[in-house]
């Protein structure tokens, strides 16, 4: 026989009588082995569900914070953009929401405000949905200036731009 199946069959002998030698002493127990990976397979389960729950609280969580700031924004105006539509005609479009409406304010004079000044004068839209209006040459024809503005309570919060029409 051969040197190296010879040294191969004394290793494999010596493995085994190791495995043996440590079973029979307690070192090497395969119940121990069995229930340590009895116990592994339960943390790993356990790690699993904490997972899921944690991706579903995070998935509610967001939901949750996705809606608050859909209502926020819904609640809050951030702007508010005029445009002369033509002769008289103006538009305009919100960042946001004005639950209460909108007040339209034109005078010769810049600056137009609400509540307003001798020489303004201003049309209140009581729906949030309200985007467009016709001003009319009240103080004859002439150059108004023109802005609009979220209405809260009495008042005015944010403005628009000012825009200039020559009304007649």
């Amino acid at each position: 026989m051969s040197r190296k199946f010879l040294f191969i069959c004394l290793l494999l002998g010596l493995f085994i009588a190791t495995g043996f030698v440590f079973r029979s002493l307690g070192y090497l127990d395969t119940a121990d082995l069995e229930s340590q990976e009895t116990e592994n397979q339960e943390e790993e389960e356990k790690d699993k569900k904490y997972s899921e729950l944690k991706d579903d609280l995070d998935i509610s969580l967001f939901k949750e914070e996705t809606e608050k700031n859909d209502e926020e924004s819904q609640v809050q105006v951030k702007s508010i953009a005029l445009f002369s539509t033509g002769d008289a005609g103006v538009d305009w479009q919100v960042e946001g929401y004005s639950a209460e409406g909108f007040e339209l304010i034109w005078s010769k004079t810049s600056d137009p405000a609400y509540p307003t000044r001798l020489g303004d004068k201003y049309k209140y839209f009581s729906y949030p949905e309200a985007s467009s209006a016709i001003v009319s040459a009240f103080d004859g024809p002439g150059i108004y200036y023109v802005r609009i503005c979220e209405y809260l309570a009495g008042q005015c919060g944010i403005y628009s731009n000012e825009i200039q029409l020559e009304l007649k």
